[in-house]
């Protein structure tokens, strides 16, 4: 697990081998969540939110995460968002944005539009689990302290004082960043029918100068966004994301899987 935002902790890894017809990974995650339950107590945790990235289309996985936000039927317990997943390769130099087109670090004006728009589409908890209105410099400081590189910060892009889209950068370095996904930016498209591939695209190389990298992974939500621009979409991302006071709800569920899973001849 990595502590991956000021009140959030990401589950990195739960892979496991299959065993003797049984499916390790479920225990290992199991334990997991035994470990949040109890810890989250502790003030000086941080943990208010749990979360993890996982593809869909892995029927053993959304069988855990996205049936149990489906059997909980309460986004502010449990909440999943899909985003389309693009690797995206910078363009030097960057290109200046038209007229009328203003990029610029999110205010709290802008936060409030950002929370309107996602309770509206989603409800769920994503933005309450980043945290964008905790200040985190204390926490991006423990990470520097310690020799690792993790921050985060959020633009909005707005057009005649439009709110278009919103950019949030997530910066990790090779030690933290076992995958891409805390090393890359999530794009919220508030306005997904006035912004074109060709805006989306410049703005994220005005961008790019965050990242030495030469390409950049995106996670766009909505997810429907690449498929109105007629891009191929080269997979997908569900962000699942579990409130904290709702561990036992997830163990009880879990054990009715593992229950049922141990019966199997």
């Amino acid at each position: 697990m990595v502590h991956a935002y000021e009140h959030s902790w990401l589950i990195h890894h739960f892979a496991a081998r299959r065993m003797s017809n049984r499916l390790p990974g479920m225990t290992v995650l199991k334990h997991i969540f035994q470990y949040a339950g109890s810890y989250n107590r502790l003030p000086s945790a941080g943990m208010n939110h749990v979360m993890t990235y996982y593809q869909p289309n892995n029927d053993i996985i959304e069988r855990i995460f996205g049936k149990f936000t489906r059997h909980l039927n309460d986004s502010k317990k449990s909440s999943v968002d899909v985003f389309s997943y693009m690797l995206f390769h910078k363009e030097n130099p960057a290109r200046k944005l038209p007229d009328d087109w203003v990029l610029r670090e999110i205010t709290l004006r802008d936060l409030s539009k950002l929370k309107d728009f996602y309770e509206s589409t989603s409800g769920g908890l994503l933005l309450s689990a980043i945290g964008l209105d905790v200040p985190s410099e204390s926490f991006k400081k423990s990470f520097a302290d310690a020799g690792f590189i993790r921050e985060y910060r959020t633009y909005c892009l707005c057009y005649k004082d439009k709110h278009i889209a919103f950019f949030i950068l997530d910066q990790s370095d090779i030690k933290l960043n076992l995958s891409d996904l805390i090393n890359g930016i999530k794009i919220i498209i508030t306005e997904p029918d006035i912004l074109s591939w060709a805006m989306l695209a410049a703005v994220v190389n005005c961008l790019g100068g965050y990242y030495p990298e030469t390409s950049i992974p995106l996670l766009i939500f909505p997810s429907y966004f690449l498929t109105l621009q007629n891009i191929t979409v080269e997979k997908q991302y569900a962000l699942w994301i579990l409130h904290a006071k709702a561990c036992d709800d997830l163990l009880v569920y879990m054990n009715r899987l593992i229950n049922l899973q141990t019966r199997r001849p």
